[in-house]
């Protein structure tokens, strides 16, 4: 059938008729129609945490690079609603968002209406030779929320 992505605090779990069920929302589901459990986040923390997931990149040149990241969740509900930039760097590392858009610069423009068979991924271009880049992330929320993905750091080869 049709995937039911609720969301929501478990109000109450009960055994009826030897299986368990779970009680969200007004709604009960059993056992195995439960995907993944886990802590609300708390008010102003983004829905995802990518900070453990590697930029990847290849085909590196004087000025430019390709670069690659991950979804930071499988969870359709939540990947929908997220919206990616990029952001690069002579300066860093950054590891806060706020240092990432203070101190960074953004290329390109959003990434958004992913869906988990899209790539994630872009070339950066007119880059400096010969030069190091930190490359960065950034992950925005349904609710405007964000988080970074771990940065990388590249070196633009000698033209």
């Amino acid at each position: 059938g049709d995937l039911d992505t609720t969301t929501g605090i478990v109000e109450k779990v009960s055994l009826v008729n030897n299986e368990y069920v779970l009680y969200i929302g007004g709604k009960t589901y059993s056992l195995d129609q439960v995907m993944q459990i886990s802590e609300p986040k708390e008010e102003g923390q983004c829905a995802v945490d990518p900070s453990g997931l590697q930029i990847e990149y290849n085909n590196l040149t004087s000025n430019s690079v390709d670069i690659n990241w991950k979804l930071p969740t499988e969870d359709e509900g939540l990947y929908k609603d997220l919206t990616y930039e990029v952001y690069y760097s002579k300066e860093g590392p950054f590891n806060t968002v706020e240092e990432i858009k203070e101190k960074g610069k953004v290329f390109g423009g959003k990434f958004q209406n992913v869906t988990k068979d899209d790539a994630l991924k872009t070339t950066l271009t007119g880059l400096d030779n010969n030069t190091s880049y930190y490359i960065n992330v950034v992950v925005t929320d349904g609710k405007g929320n964000q988080a970074a993905y771990k940065p990388v750091v590249i070196k633009t080869k000698i033209s």
